[in-house]
């Protein structure tokens, strides 16, 4: 194995945490930020249908 090819495995496993803990930050930030937007989007629209629904139908 080359010094190079040692240094590149070396700095590979100093860096490895940081990225699982970037990961866990990135689940983390889409259960907190896009999950409940997503659930507005979902009962928004939902009312909105509804609405048009009834306005159709019952006329």
């Amino acid at each position: 194995m080359s010094v190079f090819a040692g240094l590149v495995e070396r700095l590979a496993d100093l860096l490895q945490p940081l990225f699982h803990a970037s990961a866990a930050a990135a689940i983390v930030l889409f259960t907190v930020a896009v999950v409940p937007l997503a659930a507005a989007l979902y009962v928004v629209t939902s009312t909105a249908w509804s609405a048009v629904e009834r306005a159709v139908l019952y006329r």
